[in-house]
């Protein structure tokens, strides 16, 4: 069985506590939630270690697992020791993993980095999930972050393989069936109104995505490709006149319709 869960990016309207009680509503198995703060991004809803006991004790009555907590950007100016309490909330809550972005334009440094990144995370029984993306500096595209993450070989090391992103780095899917599926630590899924490659979409991965089969993206294929049992989650942040649980029943309807349709 995949697990289906939802990213606090969906629904960042939403605080923890409320986010995470309308996933279990919805019959979800997990949530991804925001851990680390970001550096201009105020609005997002971060998990405080003041909420981490309340957190975790939701999480544990409502049954629900939590997948990601994010979000570390490793950029030339991170300081690997900034990033330790963020991971020991991580692990506090139960985290399977911790995403990563990478924005660092030097490749040697960056794989040295996320590196001692890793050993630390494995210190903490956490995984570490590296997301591509086509506005980062390098490391842009599935087959070079799979190339990365391959010559590491860190135990604990994996890459989160988000739809759009795939798409607007190479224009399809098709680069999944060259991928090892033991790189992979997660997928996430949303759809668009265009299949086009893009290097400048950021309006559109940030507010701007589609609900999964109401857009172009070949989403059962994409499914299909993926290893049984990865994980999938829903990301899915756009604007939309619809109050939360109204979007997000609809994201659950859809999602759970592609899953079906991609067993057969």
């Amino acid at each position: 069985m995949r697990p289906l869960g939802m990213n606090h990016f969906t629904l960042p309207e939403l605080g923890p506590l409320a986010f995470i009680d309308l996933a279990a509503e919805l019959g979800l198995d997990e949530v991804s939630l925001f851990g680390h703060a970001i550096e201009g991004q105020s609005h997002l809803p971060v998990v405080s270690w003041q909420d981490r006991a309340a957190i975790r004790a939701r999480l544990d009555q409502t049954g629900l697992k939590l997948a990601n907590v994010e979000v570390f950007f490793l950029s030339a100016a991170s300081r690997l020791d900034a990033f330790n309490s963020s991971l020991d909330l991580a692990a506090e809550l139960g985290a399977r993993a911790v995403l990563v972005i990478l924005f660092d334009d030097d490749e040697a440094r960056t794989a040295d980095r996320l590196t001692l990144l890793c050993q630390r995370a494995r210190e903490r029984a956490l995984n570490v999930a590296v997301e591509f993306m086509a506005f980062t500096p390098c490391f842009q595209t599935l087959t070079e972050v799979a190339g990365l993450v391959a010559r590491l070989d860190q135990p604990n090391l994996g890459i989160g393989v988000d739809i759009l992103h795939l798409v607007r780095t190479s224009g399809d899917i098709a680069g999944l069936r060259s991928i090892d599926p033991d790189l992979l630590s997660h997928a996430q899924i949303c759809d668009s109104l265009s299949m086009r490659r893009d290097s400048d979409y950021t309006a559109e991965a940030t507010l701007g995505r589609v609900a999964p089969g109401d857009g172009v993206f070949p989403l059962t294929e994409f499914i299909r490709l993926l290893p049984p049992g990865l994980p999938l989650e829903l990301e899915v942040p756009q604007q939309s006149s619809l109050d939360a649980r109204a979007r997000a029943k609809h994201l659950v309807a859809n999602a759970r319709a592609l899953i079906a349709a991609a067993a057969h």
